[in-house]
C-alpha cells in the first residue's frame, strides 16, 4: 500500500475495506489468525491458520515456504504490527497486515462446536459449582485443546478441588504440567473463587508407572 511504502514498512497494510477481495484474488494466500484460543473461538475466518502470536516463533517450522502470501489477522490489527515484523526478519517476503483486525472484518466466520460436557458424569455435592466449572473449561480450555488433538475430562468438584483427566495428544507431553498449572488451574481460579486447586489424574497414573 501506499501508506506501507511511505513509512518504508517491511509489510504490506491492507485497509478493512481491501481485505475481502484481496483474499479472493491472492493465489495461494496463507490466511494466519495470531489471536490467542479465546478470541478464534469466538470465531475465524474459514480457511485460517491459528498460531497464537506468543507461539508463533516456535512454529514457524508450520510456515515453510516463505515466498508464500501470508495475511495475518489479531484481534484488532495491533498484535498483528509485531507478527509481521517478525515474518520479515525471518525472510517471509510477502506479508500483510489486515488493518483494524478480526474487529474490522465483515466476511463470514466459522465458530468451533464442540461436544459439551456432561455435568451428570463428574462426582461432587454442589451442582452450580460443577456448571460453572464445565461452562468454562468447555467454553476457554477444551477448544484450545482440541486443536492440537487432546482433550480433558472433569471427574470430580469437590470442596474447591477440581479432578481432572488429560486424554489424547496432552497426555505425556513435556507442557502437559505447565498447561494444568498455569494454564487451567489458573483460568479456574480467577474465574472461580470458590476453586483453590486442579488435580491432573492423568499426570498422578503416569507417575506411579515410572
Amino acid at each position: 500500500s501506499v501508506r506501507s511504502i511511505l513509512q518504508a514498512l517491511p509489510y504490506s497494510e491492507l485497509a478493512k475495506e481491501e481485505v475481502l477481495d484481496f483474499i479472493q484474488e491472492t493465489p495461494g494466500l496463507l490466511i494466519l489468525d495470531v489471536r490467542g484460543d479465546g478470541g478464534w473461538n469466538q470465531g475465524h475466518l474459514p480457511q485460517a491458520k491459528h498460531v497464537p502470536a506468543s507461539e508463533l516463533f516456535g512454529r514457524l517450522n508450520e510456515l515453510p515456504d516463505k515466498t508464500r502470501p501470508i495475511l495475518v489477522f489479531s484481534a484488532n490489527g495491533n498484535t498483528s504490527v509485531s507478527v509481521c515484523q517478525l515474518l520479515a526478519k525471518e525472510g517471509y517476503l510477502y506479508i500483510f497486515n489486515a488493518l483494524g483486525g478480526m474487529a474490522a472484518y465483515s466476511g463470514d466466520l466459522i465458530r468451533p462446536k464442540i461436544e459439551l460436557s456432561d455435568p451428570k458424569e463428574v462426582l461432587g455435592s454442589n451442582p452450580k459449582l460443577i456448571a460453572k466449572v464445565l461452562e468454562v473449561l468447555d467454553r476457554d480450555v477444551r477448544p484450545g485443546l482440541k486443536r492440537d488433538g487432546g482433550d480433558i475430562k472433569v471427574l470430580e468438584v469437590e470442596e474447591g478441588l477440581v479432578k481432572i483427566k488429560m486424554v489424547g495428544a496432552c497426555v505425556g507431553c513435556g507442557a502437559q504440567q505447565r498447561t494444568v498449572d498455569f494454564g487451567i488451574a489458573e483460568h479456574l481460579k480467577k474465574l472461580i473463587p470458590e476453586i483453590k486447586s486442579v488435580e491432573d489424574v492423568s499426570r498422578v497414573t503416569l507417575l506411579s508407572k515410572v
